[in-house]
């Protein structure tokens, strides 16, 4: 058994440059829910918000794998939770949007029907991706606009 030890990285050496890849060209792509994540983030009003952080494995299409060099792209997408008062996921009408968004997309936004984040992984999405100037540094990325049926 192999024991994990992050703290060897602060002091391995490396002799290569950092490259960015090639960007995905805006528009829809297939892809899979790989992996769901929560964490805790400060919103606007300096409360603390649960953020259900979604890692998304998109596929590339054959005529955009030349400039990007692989055949899937790791993304990136956040859903931002509203709570009420008693903490629990505000399920008002107009509330949790991007929520409802990704439980349409993967028909998991059913009356009576029990859902939680952990059904998400291994689902099939269609994902609308644009390309955003990074504030911080003026990078060019992209960025996952939003979420539909595959």
């Amino acid at each position: 058994m192999s024991i994990f030890d992050p703290k060897v990285y602060e002091t391995m050496s490396v002799t290569e440059v950092n490259k960015n890849r090639g960007l995905l060209e805006p528009g829809d792509y297939v892809a899979l829910i790989d992996n769901i994540n929560s964490v805790q983030r400060t919103g606007r009003d300096g409360e603390a918000v649960a953020v259900i952080n979604v890692t998304l494995k998109v596929e590339v299409p054959s005529e955009q794998r030349t400039n990007i060099g692989q055949s899937t792209v790791t993304l990136f997408d956040s859903i931002w939770l509203e709570t009420n008062s008693r903490g629990e996921i505000d399920m008002g009408n107009g509330k949790n949007r991007r929520m409802k968004s990704y439980r349409d997309a993967t028909d998991l936004n059913n009356p009576g029907k029990t859902f939680d984040f952990t059904m998400l992984p291994g689902r099939i999405v269609t994902v609308k991706v644009n390309q955003v100037t990074r504030k911080d540094n003026g990078d060019l990325i992209e960025r996952v606009e939003g979420v539909a049926h595959a």
